[in-house]
């Protein structure tokens, strides 16, 4: 009876332990992924898309030292709020000098960051 009560106890924990795993976060329902620095999100392709440079803005999309990426101008907003957002819960542990010029221009169909 011992070992059927110890088992059956052992197995509720593990049960549990599994139930609690630790999920990513998520911020305005976008989830930082874990191989993402932790200040820094992935911008979905489908968010860049374009047809001409006149649809892509430049965004930063991390915390700290980023030089940003380009975004179709329809869903730039979104990854301002989130970024905002992101970055009052996760600030930046560090500063940098890091200067990044250039231009937004719509390469093969992708709104892209290109540095100069």
């Amino acid at each position: 009876m011992r070992s059927f009560s110890f088992a059956l106890i052992l197995s509720f924990v593990f049960v549990m332990l599994s139930c609690t795993r630790a999920k990513p976060p998520e911020v305005l329902g976008y989830t930082l992924l874990p191989k993402a620095l932790p200040d820094q999100i992935k911008v979905l392709n489908a968010d860049r898309s374009c047809r001409s440079d006149s649809e892509c803005v430049h965004v930063q999309i991390a915390c700290a030292c980023d030089c940003g990426e380009g975004l179709n101008r329809e869903h730039a907003q979104k990854y301002k709020d989130l970024v905002e957002k992101m970055c009052q819960v996760n600030p930046a542990k560090v500063t940098c000098d890091q200067a990044c010029s250039g231009q937004v221009k719509c390469l093969e169909n992708l709104c892209t960051f290109v540095v100069q």
